[in-house]
């Protein structure tokens, strides 16, 4: 047990004390107990060793109290989970009152105010850049801290440090030497070249390789795409249209708000694939735990007719298990290539990598390593990985409902930034329309109504990310699966905004607004005089994207906002 870091964890380490003592400090096992005992900050494994130091000074059964005390901790780990359960109810009630509904109340509080106070801008860029977003990792820490631990066990890692009196040593090479990196060398090259073979198996087993390809990816689609519509030029060309108004006025917006539609894509450019590869290694895991315990039982009752653990994986090939078959036939194809059965399960428990597997595989192949008979060792192992992932469950249909109260909380969220991004603040006067208000109102003539309409649909695209990633580390444990959440939301998000469109007045029956520019500038609708690639920004909702009279289509008339009062036009 105390070898088995990787597994075990913290309990290992004071087992490991327990071994230190006896085996170099000449310590009985009793006293060695008492002193593990006094350094153990846990409360339910100082329980247990007080309990084992009674019985092994009372000379009792050790078995019973072992079986006795696994099905003690198997209740529980009922009780502490449900406690953990109500404990994230609170956590996911509380974030949806603090961090989805009061970012809301905010945002409209401070979209009024900015009729009277332009500074209010800012503030509602710290809410949507910097608080939004930093609620949602302290959350996340918050439930990483409250899970207290991780769904794989990637092993244990460790560095040699040569002491400092022997750094000015040459150490000659040997021909073992140069034989052991000529292997290494070997090696290495026969991974690259399997990868090369076969990068999808690869991707399979580590998710996070795909980032290798698409963050590079990513980076060179955003340098092409900014480069093509000319957004490299930070200078704007300010056209202001004749006719339409007579005063204009200048603005300026950084590069970064023109290429909210890049950043967007970009995303789904790096992340879609990430998250596809994760959730088939997610399922396929989820899976295999879900057959393991009807496995082990089969071995059980096939070791308790006579067979042995080798014996009894071949008799299993022709079982039905699911997704356990594929993992069944490789085993026996290790065996037959000559590995051990322990052999063949360690690797097993590599390719899974998750701790109920491991715990079970290490578990079993200990026993197979001391006795023949292992039913008993079996069925406690099957009825181990049922607990499990029975727990695991219970878990996930909890805390689903919690996660369809997030994308409520979110649908609900969108429905009103965007009604008052499109009915509300684009209707407000601005520019020469406030000429007709009285003295009173005069402020609205800074109003900047396009700046607050892009505001809000940034603000739905970072509470849409943040909400995904909370309900993946709530209903699943992991952020990572709240990835595929936060995917769904953006778009839904982006969508909304750019297709559907903020409608003003009139907006039905208005044409195109690139008609009214095209048309009062005297400019053709030639792709061949007014590159595509300028694609000017008149209105941040809908995002409009240039289309010539003869390609632009019926359909897409009507999404169309009319020309509000503005004097100019930017184009990068």
């Amino acid at each position: 047990l105390a070898k088995q870091r990787h597994v075990y964890g913290g309990v290992a380490d004071h087992v490991g004390y327990i071994v230190r003592d006896i085996r170099y400090f000449n310590i009985d096992i009793i006293q060695a107990m008492h002193d593990a005992n006094d350094r153990c900050p846990s409360r339910h494994m100082r329980d247990f060793l007080d309990g084992m130091i009674v019985v092994l000074d009372s000379g009792g059964n050790l078995t019973e109290y072992f079986r006795s005390k696994a099905a003690y901790y198997y209740e529980r780990a009922e009780e502490d989970q449900e406690e953990y359960l109500n404990s994230l109810g609170m956590v996911a009630e509380g974030y949806i009152t603090v961090f989805v509904a009061g970012p809301l109340f905010l945002m409209t509080i401070l979209v009024v105010v900015g009729m009277i106070d332009s500074t209010s801008i800012v503030l509602l860029q710290a809410l949507i850049y910097g608080l939004i977003p930093g609620a949602t990792a302290m959350c996340i820490v918050l439930l990483n801290i409250m899970a207290g631990s991780q769904e794989e066990s990637s092993g244990v890692s460790s560095t040699v440090k040569q002491p400092d009196i022997f750094a000015g040593i040459e150490v000659v090479p040997s021909e073992e030497d140069e034989l052991f990196a000529q292997l290494e060398r070997a090696e290495a090259i026969g991974k690259y070249k399997k990868f090369f073979r076969n990068p999808l198996k690869a991707f399979f087993k580590n998710p996070g390789y795909v980032l290798l390809l698409t963050v590079p990816a990513t980076l060179i689609y955003i340098l092409i795409d900014v480069y093509m519509k000319g957004y490299l030029s930070l200078q704007p060309v300010i056209a202001t249209v004749s006719g339409i108004a007579s005063n204009a006025s200048t603005m300026a917006f950084p590069a970064l708000y023109i290429l909210d539609d890049v950043i967007v894509f970009g995303m789904f450019v790096m992340l879609v694939p990430f998250t596809y590869f994760y959730e088939k290694r997610t399922r396929r895991i989820k899976n295999i735990e879900s057959e393991m315990p009807e496995f082990l039982r089969r071995l059980a009752s096939m070791n308790e007719a006579g067979l042995t653990l080798t014996s009894s994986i071949r008799a299993s090939l022709k079982s039905k298990l699911g997704v356990l078959d594929r993992e069944i036939r490789r085993m026996w194809k290790d065996i037959e290539w000559g590995a051990t059965t322990s052999e063949a399960m360690a690797r097993f428990e590599g390719r899974a990598r998750t701790v109920m597997i491991t715990r079970t595989t290490t578990l079993i192949i200990k026993a197979n390593e001391a006795v023949s008979d292992i039913r008993m060792v079996l069925q406690i192992a099957a009825a181990d990985a049922e607990a499990a992932h029975r727990l695991k469950q219970n878990r996930f249909s909890n805390m689903a409902e919690y996660v369809m109260i997030i994308y409520l909380s979110f649908f609900v969220f969108l429905f009103i930034v965007y009604v008052l991004a499109a009915h509300f603040v684009s209707m407000v006067p601005v520019g020469d329309a406030t000429e007709n208000l009285s003295e009173g109102m005069s402020m609205l003539a800074q109003y900047d109504a396009d700046r607050y309409i892009l505001l809000m649909f940034h603000a739905t695209l970072v509470q849409g990310f943040c909400s995904g990633l909370v309900a993946g580390a709530m209903g699943s444990g992991s952020a990572y699966s709240g990835l595929k959440h936060s995917l769904i939301m953006v778009a839904i998000a982006y969508i909304t905004f750019t297709q559907l469109g903020a409608l003003g007045r009139n907006s039905c029956t208005s044409p195109p607004v690139w008609h009214y520019i095209t048309h009062d500038l005297q400019v053709p609708h030639s792709s061949d005089i007014v590159p595509h690639k300028l694609q000017p920004r008149l209105s941040l909702l809908p995002r409009i994207e240039f289309l010539p009279q003869w390609r632009a289509k019926p359909a897409f008339h009507h999404r169309i906002n009319r020309f509000r009062d503005r004097t100019h036009m930017i184009i990068f």
